[in-house]
C-alpha cells in the first residue's frame, strides 16, 4: 500500500513537470527579459559571462545564458561581484535542444536536473544592476561563491 502510495506521489509529480515545461515549449523571438541571478550562477567566460537564472519575468522556469559583455569594466564588476545582479536582456528563449547524435552528452538531461529548461540565444545586455541589499539566501549564495573560488587555489587532483 505505501509502495503505491509513493508511486501515485511520484506520478503526479512528474506528470506536472512534464506539463509544465511542454506549457512554455514554444519559442519566442526579440524579447525583453528581467533576470536576478546569484553570485555563484555567474561564470565568466572568455568574452562574457554564462548564467543560469532561476528568477525571470517570462516563464519563471530556470534559463541558461550567455551575455556577450562588451566593456572590460562591466566585464570584471559583473564577473568579481558577491551581490545579486539584475540584468535586463534581449534575446530569444528556446527549449534546449536534444542532442543529435548517439550516445551523445545529453546537455539538456543534466540541465533539467537543475531545474533549468531554457536558453537564451542570441542575448545582448540592455543594462545591468548589481544590488546593494542581500536577503539570507543571497548570502549564502555569495558564501558559496567564495568557498568555489578558494577551491580553484587548491592543487589540481583536489
Amino acid at each position: 500500500m505505501q509502495a503505491l502510495l509513493i508511486s501515485v506521489c511520484f506520478f503526479i509529480h512528474f506528470s506536472h513537470k512534464a506539463n509544465s515545461i511542454n506549457t512554455y515549449n514554444q519559442s519566442r523571438s526579440d524579447i525583453e527579459i528581467d533576470l536576478r541571478v546569484y553570485p555563484d550562477e555567474i561564470k565568466p567566460m572568455e568574452d562574457g559571462v554564462s548564467i543560469r537564472a532561476y528568477t525571470n519575468n517570462v516563464n519563471r522556469k530556470g534559463l541558461q545564458v550567455f551575455i556577450p559583455v562588451k566593456t572590460v569594466d562591466d566585464f570584471k564588476k559583473i564577473s568579481k561581484t558577491q551581490k545579486v545582479v539584475e540584468f535586463k536582456i534581449k534575446g530569444n528563449i528556446e527549449p534546449l535542444e536534444r542532442p543529435t547524435n548517439i550516445n551523445q552528452f545529453d546537455f539538456r538531461r543534466i540541465m533539467y536536473g537543475k531545474a533549468v529548461y531554457f536558453k537564451v540565444s542570441k542575448a545582448s545586455l540592455i543594462e545591468y544592476n548589481i544590488l546593494t541589499k542581500n536577503s539570507l539566501i543571497a548570502k549564502i549564495h555569495s558564501w558559496r561563491k567564495k568557498l568555489l573560488k578558494r577551491c580553484t587555489k587548491l592543487e589540481e587532483p583536489l
